[in-house]
């Protein structure tokens, strides 16, 4: 029975918990754009969206906030050039 007397702690901990899952989500996304990208360095942004089975534009933010942390590099025009993985250790 609910009484309405809610200290925030069982909603701080929900939300510590959803933090962690959705930031291990994205590190498992970010590793397998940087495996589909060692196996294939000329691969599109399409083609990652259709083997990972997200949109196009969901693989460029992530690809976008890679870049921005490091992780990968466009090398050369967008048509032509290829992914570099810089650290997949990060």
């Amino acid at each position: 029975m609910w009484n309405g007397n809610n200290s925030g702690h069982n909603t701080d901990e929900s939300e510590k918990t959803l933090q962690k899952t959705l930031q291990k989500t994205l590190q498992k996304k970010y590793q397998q754009i940087i495996s589909l990208v060692q196996a294939n360095s000329h691969i599109t942004t399409t083609e990652l969206a259709n083997q990972l089975d997200v949109s196009r534009q969901t693989i460029a933010t992530n690809i976008k906030k890679m870049q921005e942390a490091g992780l990968i590099r466009r090398v050369g025009p967008d048509k032509g050039g290829h992914w570099e993985v810089i650290d997949s250790d990060k």
